[in-house]
This record gives C-alpha cells, structure tokens and sequence, in this order.
C-alpha cells in the first residue's frame, strides 16, 4: 500500500525533505497546549477521561471517535497527543503528492508544499482538532480509490466519517471516481458497493458505543450562526490567508479564462478525466454546503485546499502553480496592510494560543488559592480549556468542589455558591460582565 514511485530519484529526494520540512516546521508550535478552540481541549478532556476511568464521553455531539480513543490510548504519553497530528499531516502531505503523481501532475513537489504550507492546514497540524485527522484519511481513501483499491479506499473512508462526520460527504465523490462514467460497467458497479459497505460499516463499528450509549441523542448540535461578513472572512483569508486569497482568486480566474479561451487546457483536463474533476469539483461544492449550514470554524473547509489545488494543477502554467504555491507559504507568516507587514495567520494564532495558555495557568493558581466551599467560576470560551487543565494537572483534593462555567444562569445565583469571573478580556458578549457583577459576581482575584 505504498505510494506510487515518484519518476526520479531526484523527486524522492525532493519528496523525502518536503516530508522532513513539513514534521519540522510544526514542532516550535506544538508547545502552548492543544489549540485555540476550546474543542481541541474536549477532544483530550474525552481521551482522558475514558484513560483514567474507562468512561466514553464523547468531546461533543455526533461524536469523534478515532481521535477521542486514540488521545485515551496516549494518554501515558500527552507529549504524544499533539506530536501523532504532526505526523497525521507529514502523512497528509504524502498522500497529496501520490494523488498528484496519480492524475499526472508535473509539479508533485509544488503542490505537497503548497498544500502543508496552506494556513488552515498549518495551523491544523499543530492542533488536537479533529480536522487533519479526518482530512488524512480522505486523502488515503482518495488515493486508493485511484488505486484503485475498493475495500482498502472503504476502510479509509470510514475511518474519516469517524473522526468527523461530515467526512460522509466525500463518499459521493469517490463513488463518481469510482464508477467513471454515466453508464459504468459492472466492474465498476461493483467496485463501488464494495467501497460503500466497508465504509458504512467501518463507521457503524465506530460509532457503535455513542449509538448504544446515546441513541438519537448524538445528533443534536448547537448552531451559533455567524453574521455575512465573518462567514465571508472565515472563508476566504481563514482558510487561504490575507494575502493568499488574493493568490487563490487570481489562479481561479486565469484557470476559467484558459478554459474558455485554450483548447490545449481543455485537452489536459479531459485527459484528466472528467470524472476526477467533477469527483473534486463535488467535493469542493459539498464542502460549502456543509459549511454554510454551521459556518462556525474555517477548518471545516480543510477539504477545499487539496481538491481547489488537485484542479488548478493541470489548468494553469507551471510558472503560475509554482507562484501561488510560494504565496500560500508566505501568507501563513505575512500579513500586508495599509499600516505596514504584521504576523500572518500561523504566528498570530501561536502567539494568541501562547498568551490564553499562559492565563489559564494563573487563573488554575488562583482558584486553588481560595478559601470559599463550593465555587463557581465563570470562564466563557476559555472553560473547556480550565477544565481540561486542571484534569491534567492534578490539582488537590480542596479544588474539587471548583465548577467552571462559560456563562452565568438562574441556578449558579440560586445555589448558595460563590461565583466569580475570569477578568479576562474577549471571553463574554459584550455587557455580560457589567451585568452579572450586578447579580452578585465577583471578579476572580489574580495572585
């Protein structure tokens, strides 16, 4: 199950140090705990938790099970935790350059950098998020699909429904690679059904504890709902950068020009096929889809980077691919603005990582400095991330009866209990604060 043989030695070489490039460059930012978003922190809370007493309760709802018990099982070794999604990219990476080799891509080396290099993927790999664990078996199950290889494709694609479930999208896409035409043979029929079963029964075998435990229970959601212009942001610069988005818009309208305008591109792509471009094409439009109903997070476009990249490759000139891959690279460390050259994504968001990880260390020092029964802090989106903490690091006995919480209600007013605030800017809605020291809360002391 190896990847197809590069063309040269030269190209191994090459693909061997992009591999080594993209595990390195990840390491110096592994170091500030296990990511921004405070689902990060649940994914391990849920890995620990199930370690130390054999208890599952998934991170959240539908449920991520690969992750969640793989975290259980390095939970002797956390240093782990985030060194196993580094390798999950370097892997990612890999498996991009053998779909790139498989469609008969001349710039393999470009493109796996320019897809490691991406924001959204660099930030990704440097975080427990489900997002790059999902994200490297759809590429497996791409690239044995292309194999092809049915069942081993199955077993990838099941695997990625089970570390996210709006993994299942991709199904379709590698159905239409799979099948190849409109009218398919009975090979290709075949083929296909032997895919679709193992995947669905892959992901039964998955999720079978949620199902028995939760029933009907692990489909429910919380849906925030963003305003235009942040679905706009998270969609464009979330995923591709400041400056990246404007590389990725150019590519996009020279490659519809070349295809209008050059019967020569238009040779290429059909020699393609036209079923790995309408496979990829789809991939990219489910994507959406399933984005713009819970536009929450610009990781949940991950899928877009290697399926926008997998078109563009045989569309544009060679000069042009190279040049937006360098641009991708550059927007994951530069940011330009009217004001000067700032930070880019992947420092912005270490730094920020950084700062919050720091805080929550003071904040858990503090807490076990109060003298007070029963407590109750609240922490807003920084909670998950208390919580987890605090798991880890084994505070005493006295700090037990400490509840965290993201937000004030009824019953922490009512309880009797001393409730205090994280004085932490950016963690409540605006006005929260004002008007919940107003009930009767007090501002967290800082020692």
């Amino acid at each position: 199950m190896s990847l197809t043989p590069p063309s040269s030695r030269r190209e191994r070489v090459a693909l061997a140090l992009v591999a080594i490039a993209v595990f390195c460059s990840r390491l110096p930012f592994i170091n500030n705990g296990f990511g921004r978003d405070p689902d990060a922190w649940r994914l391990i809370k849920s890995g620990r938790l199930l370690a130390t007493t054999g208890t599952y309760e998934p991170s959240r709802f539908p449920g991520y099970p690969i992750p969640e018990f793989a975290y259980a099982a390095l939970s002797p070794a956390p240093r782990l935790w985030l060194l196993v999604v580094v390798l999950l990219s370097t892997l990612a990476t890999l498996l991009f350059a053998g779909i790139l080799k498989r469609v008969g891509c001349r710039d393999v080396v470009w493109g796996a950098l320019a897809f490691a290099a991406t924001p959204v993927i660099y930030i990704n790999s440097t975080n427990t998020m489900d997002y790059m664990w999902a994200l490297t078996f759809i590429l497996g199950a791409l690239y044995f699909v292309m194999t092809p290889r049915p069942i081993t494709a199955g077993v990838f694609a099941g695997m990625a429904i089970a570390c996210r479930a709006t993994s299942v999208i991709m199904l379709l896409p590698l159905s239409v690679i799979l099948l190849g035409k409109l009218r398919p043979d009975r090979q290709s029929v075949w083929n296909t059904m032997r895919m679709l079963t193992i995947a669905v029964a892959t992901t039964a075998v998955a999720y079978a504890p949620i199902v028995i435990k939760y029933g009907t229970e692990m489909f429910t959601f919380v849906d925030d709902g963003r305003e235009i212009k942040d679905v706009l942001s998270l969609a464009g610069p979330g995923v591709w950068g400041p400056i990246g988005v404007f590389g990725v818009l150019a590519a996009v309208s020279l490659a519809a020009i070349l295809l209008i305008a050059s019967k020569r591109t238009r040779g290429r792509v059909a020699a393609l096929g036209m079923r790995h471009v309408v496979a990829w094409i789809a991939a990219i439009i489910l994507s959406f889809v399933m984005f713009l109903r819970l536009p929450g997070e610009a990781g949940y476009l991950v899928l877009v980077v290697p399926m926008l990249l997998l078109i563009l490759a045989p569309v544009i000139p060679r000069w042009v691919f190279a040049a937006l891959c360098v641009v991708l690279a550059v927007s994951s460390f530069v940011d330009i603005r009217k004001a000067g050259v700032f930070p880019g994504p992947v420092l912005q968001n270490n730094y920020v990582r950084g700062v919050f990880f720091d805080d929550s260390h003071v904040i858990l020092r503090s807490v076990d400095k109060l003298d007070e029964g029963d407590t109750i802090i609240l922490s807003g989106w920084l909670t998950s991330q208390l919580v987890t903490l605090r798991l880890l690091t084994n505070l005493p006995d006295r700090a037990k009866s400490v509840t965290f919480a993201r937000e004030l209600d009824r019953a922490h007013t009512n309880s009797g209990n001393h409730v205090y605030i994280v004085p932490v800017a950016g963690l409540f809605p605006p006005g929260a604060l004002k008007e919940w020291q107003g009930a009767g809360v007090r501002p967290l002391p800082i020692r």
